[in-house]
This record gives structure tokens, C-alpha cells and sequence, in this order.
């Protein structure tokens, strides 16, 4: 096969992305098959491949449009999602993960999307590509749909728990990440919190309080509760990674229950099934703002690269669209 040269790719124009094929809980067909998918869409897009090189050649087509926009890395290990950090490093340089990561730190390509297991990936990334200074670690940012656009949350599980210099420190990453990315927006910053009253939450909660509204230059509106994530009240919401999971996944379940629900009291009757049919282009609508699989792909922030994480489970569309986030992370920058 023709790829191109892996130490061409850097000088070229258009992004490069590089892809973990292996990592996640469904079979590498399911990834692979959205990178196909997205070159389709993005023909200015180049994309290094990194896992079962006989795999991936089985199954590109013979194509020399595509094939000439591929690279492939070969590695046959692969980090499970099991996997504890202690493990996933035993496997260390031979895995796909630690291979896709080291592509990004050599500036090969432009930002790296796995579907790999949280903890490895944060673990590997802090290895191969380091954290910004004086960091004390990474987040992983997610834009959650509101009433106003979207809020960024984070942490949404790169760290279990948080201390109170972590949780403020994850507030400069947000503001940050706006002033790259929403320059004309000041944000808001909220602490996610079993309550608003001054006296409740825990002492990590409580100290990152106060040193939130120490800085006069955040704009710090307090604590919120889980019930205003999607109220648009908030630009940036802080929580540690174990909260912002259990947040994350929650708000995920209802949105999809809610889908669920109402498809199925439409088609209770023919008159509800007819007006489901006329309102078929809102629902889908709706459902690119909501859905967990169209919004797949989110950004860890802190360190020296960019790597978007996937769900582990993302079907071939969930995985498409977290290439799609990633490009366009790519080209905001």
C-alpha cells in the first residue's frame, strides 16, 4: 500500500489525526469503519492509524484516494479497559495507545482520539506529553448542551477526587479554554454542589470555595446544584472526575429515556405516529443537541497536546462524530 511518510505528515497543510484503533469495548472494525466514514466527509483530512496493521489492510478499500490519505502504525497490543494504569504501563511502548500518544508528542499529527480506558489514557498522556506548568493535573472537559448553547464541565473523570487547589486550577483551564475558543465570551464559572447554602459540601468543596471567590478575576457566581448543569446559568462547571461522571452519564440517560419515551407515546396511534412523521426534522434537530452519541468526544485539558477521549462503548456513529469533534478542535486552534 502507498501510505504516506509518517515525517511528511507534519509539513503538510491540511490536519493530521491519529486514530487508537484498538482501544474500547467494541471490536477495531467499529473505528475503523468511522475513519472511513469521516474521510468521505473531510477530504482535507489525513489520518495515522495505530493497531492490527494486517487488521486495518483487510479492510480499507482499494481505494488509492483513501489509501494515500492513510498511515498505518502497527501494534498489536492493546490496553484493556480493565486495565489498571499499573498494567496498562507492563504493556507500555508496544501498546496502541502509548503508540498514538507518542505520534502526538513527535508532532506527526495534530491531536490523537482513543476510545481507550480513562485512567490509562490520563496516565499515558501525563507520561508521554506532560502537563502545562504548575499543574497539578489534567481535566477532561465536556460541553454540555444548555439553554444558552453549551456549558463546559470538567472534570469529567480524569481525577476521582480533587482537592480544593485542583478544582480552582480547573477553573483557569476552563477560562482558558474559552479565551481560545469563545474569545468574546467572559465565563461564568458555578462549583457543582449538593446545595447552594454556604454551609454545605465537603471541606474540598468548601476550600475550592473560597478560593474561587478570592479571585476577583474569575467571575465566580458560587455554588450550583445538578438540577441548573443544562440551565445556561453557568459558562464553566467545576466538579471533580467522580462527580462530573456520575453528572455526565446521568444527564446521558435521561436525555436518551426522554427520546425513548416520547417516540413511544407517539406511536400509541395512527394520529400520533402522523405527527411524529411531521415532526421528524425537530426531533432530529433535538437529538443532535442531546444525544450522547452525536456529542461524543471530549477534550483533556492541562497537557502538552491535544488527545479527545471517546466513550468506550461508541458505536461506529458515536466514534464518527468523536473524530468530527476532534478535527474541529483542531482547526479552532
Amino acid at each position: 500500500m502507498n501510505h504516506l511518510k509518517l515525517d511528511k505528515l507534519k509539513t503538510k497543510r491540511h490536519p493530521v489525526v491519529a486514530v487508537d484503533i484498538m482501544s474500547g469495548d467494541r471490536a477495531p472494525i467499529t473505528r475503523l469503519n468511522a475513519v472511513l466514514d469521516a474521510i468521505a466527509d473531510y477530504p482535507d483530512i489525513s489520518f495515522i492509524l495505530v493497531g492490527d496493521a494486517n487488521l486495518i489492510n483487510e479492510n480499507l478499500p482499494k481505494n488509492s484516494n483513501i489509501q494515500n490519505r492513510i498511515q498505518i502504525v502497527a501494534s498489536n497490543q492493546i490496553v484493556q479497559m480493565h486495565d489498571t494504569p499499573k498494567d496498562a504501563l507492563k504493556k507500555g511502548k508496544e501498546t496502541s495507545l502509548w503508540k498514538s500518544l507518542n505520534i502526538v508528542h513527535e508532532g506527526k499529527a495534530h491531536a490523537l482520539v482513543s476510545a481507550s480506558n480513562t485512567a490509562a489514557l490520563v496516565s499515558f498522556s501525563k507520561i508521554i506529553l506532560g502537563t502545562i506548568p504548575d499543574l497539578d493535573t489534567p481535566a477532561i472537559a465536556v460541553k454540555l448542551p444548555s439553554k444558552t448553547g453549551f456549558s463546559l464541565l470538567l472534570d469529567a473523570g480524569a481525577s476521582i477526587h480533587c482537592s480544593a487547589e485542583q478544582l480552582y486550577q480547573f477553573a483557569l483551564l476552563g477560562i482558558s479554554w474559552f479565551g481560545a475558543n469563545e474569545p468574546l465570551v467572559k465565563p461564568k464559572v458555578s462549583l457543582l454542589n449538593i446545595g447552594t447554602e454556604s454551609h454545605k459540601g465537603d471541606k474540598a468543596i468548601k476550600s475550592a470555595n473560597n478560593l474561587l471567590l478570592q479571585d476577583e478575576s474569575i467571575d465566580y457566581l458560587g455554588y450550583t446544584e445538578g438540577n441548573n448543569l443544562l440551565s445556561g446559568k453557568s459558562d464553566i462547571i467545576l466538579c471533580s472526575g467522580f462527580t462530573g461522571n456520575i453528572a455526565l452519564k446521568t444527564a446521558e440517560g435521561v436525555s436518551n429515556y426522554l427520546m425513548y419515551a416520547i417516540k413511544r407515546e407517539f406511536n400509541k396511534s395512527f394520529y400520533g405516529k402522523f405527527l411524529l412523521l411531521c415532526a421528524a426534522m425537530i426531533f432530529k434537530r433535538l437529538r443532535n443537541k442531546t444525544d450522547s452519541s452525536m456529542l461524543n468526544g471530549a477534550e483533556l485539558l492541562g497537557i502538552n497536546g491535544k488527545v479527545i477521549k471517546s466513550h468506550g462503548n461508541a458505536n461506529r456513529e458515536s466514534f464518527f462524530h468523536a473524530i468530527i469533534n476532534t478535527i474541529n478542535i483542531v482547526k479552532a486552534k
